[in-house]
């Protein structure tokens, strides 16, 4: 064998036996650290989040873990005590911004429909000083957001920020957004002031809709069940809310519901009343104080729809109205339209009126005037009365009418309210006996 050969078999087996499973051996142990240490980061996150958010949340991959920049892959949150999905972000991009702000980019997020709420807890969180420090600022931001709800079409919302900063004196946030299919230029916007330089700590929120109208959806996205209007209504206007410690309520409300479904609002609460067709129902100037409607102006215009005997019956015995002659005769289910119905209502009750220049009329069927109004106020617990007809209380009490009874301006007590229909001494009767008015006498 030549020394040529030789040499060049030497230097096969020194890659072969030596270099070989040298290199392979170090391959693996930083290929090991490099994943032990992606495991680590990733739970470290997953930890993090769970502090900032109080969800839980699974991270496919931490692509980018700098100082400066972190960027996070299909990110799936779960409610902490069911795991119940809340929402999917494909990706997650922070960037510091100064020394005390971040901001952060979300890369087609999707939240589930009537747990949009759980994202509130961290936001308040922030703004009363419950986690991080005071002086702080982030701007989270997301070209497009989809709200997916079971059996519902989903809503999409775009270009939604969401800007917080806070301070010794308070926090504030405030979240833009518009809905698809609407100018991007006109954003609906929440404004949420924290406020901490008072004796009582609070906060404030203000939604301003913009001129274009927010479906209704929104608020059975926030919380599921509370929206009476129907699937199709929007509202637009403003509404403003002060939570305290102790809880919150509306201070003030202003605006117009559109494409209202009679039969979600009235019929479906109340089902042994009938009204159906979609309206529109304009509220001004209420006011509210501890939660409770202490002024409000307004109209609701019904163009058509059918309307029961037993509501037509109800609205002139307990709201001041007078049936036309010939309603009687229209069955136990009329059809109705053009009813226009202006309204009054504070503490000194509800005024009915018609419409301008509608002599009166409330309502038509036919072309004849179907309800009329007599120009007179009533108490407000009339209103409920002629919701739920039952004369064996003054104020019928069921669970569809709780919320009215907690919001409306019913009267306090007072002296002149009348006497009492308990007597000061009221007969005691033992067994079958006659009743004894006095203990003294019983004891002789």
């Amino acid at each position: 064998m030549s020394e040529p050969t030789r040499r060049w078999i030497c230097r096969a087996g020194f890659l072969v036996g030596c270099l070989m499973p040298t290199c392979l051996t170090v391959g693996w142990a930083v290929r090991a650290h490099h994943a032990r240490a992606a495991a680590f980061a990733l739970k470290e996150w997953e930890s993090r989040i769970l502090r900032e958010t109080g969800l839980v949340v699974s991270i496919g991959r931490v692509a980018r873990d700098d100082p400066d920049e972190i960027q996070l892959e299909e990110l799936v949150f779960s409610d902490p005590e069911t795991n119940s999905p809340v929402a999917t972000v494909r990706e997650v991009r922070a960037l510091r911004a100064g020394d005390r702000g971040w901001l952060i980019e979300l890369g087609y997020p999707v939240a589930q429909a009537g747990r949009l709420a759980r994202f509130w807890n961290p936001i308040d969180d922030r703004l009363r000083h419950a986690r991080g420090p005071l002086d702080w600022s982030g701007l989270l931001v997301a070209d497009h957001l989809t709200l997916r709800g079971d059996g519902v079409e989903d809503l999409g919302l775009s270009l939604v920020e969401c800007q917080l900063s806070g301070g010794e004196s308070g926090a504030q946030a405030r979240i833009q957004f518009s809905v698809d299919g609407t100018e991007p230029t006109d954003r609906a916007s929440v404004e949420i002031q924290r406020v901490r330089s008072s004796d009582k700590p609070h906060s404030t929120v203000r939604l301003v809709t913009g001129s274009t109208p927010l479906p209704c959806a929104l608020i059975d996205a926030w919380n599921p069940g509370a929206n009476p209007m129907g699937r199709s209504a929007c509202f637009r206007g403003s509404i403003a809310w002060r939570g305290e410690a102790d809880g919150g309520s509306i201070e003030a409300f202003d605006g117009e519901f559109s494409a209202v479904d009679m039969f979600e609002l009235v019929t479906k609460p109340f089902p042994h009343h009938l009204l159906t067709g979609t309206g529109t129902l304009k509220l001004a100037s209420s006011r509210f104080v501890d939660g409770r409607l202490v002024m409000a102006e307004g109209t609701l215009a019904i163009p058509h729809g059918i309307i029961s005997r037993s509501l037509i019956a109800s609205a002139a015995a307990w709201l001041a109205c007078d049936i036309d002659a010939q309603a009687v005769n229209l069955g136990d289910r009329i059809p109705f339209e053009d009813l226009d119905v202006r309204f009054t209502l504070d503490p000194r009750g509800l005024a009915l009126r018609a419409a301008e220049n509608r002599s009166r009329v409330l309502a038509a069927s036919g072309g004849r005037p179907l309800l009329i109004d007599r120009g007179e106020s009533v108490p407000v617990t009339q209103l409920i009365r002629c919701l739920v007809p039952d004369r064996a209380h003054d104020v019928p009490a069921t669970r569809q009418t709780a919320w009215l009874v907690a919001v409306l301006p019913v009267p306090g007590t007072s002296s002149e309210s009348g006497t009492s229909r308990i007597p000061d001494n009221p007969p005691v009767r033992l067994g079958d006996s006659t009743p004894i008015r006095d203990a003294r006498t019983a004891r002789h």
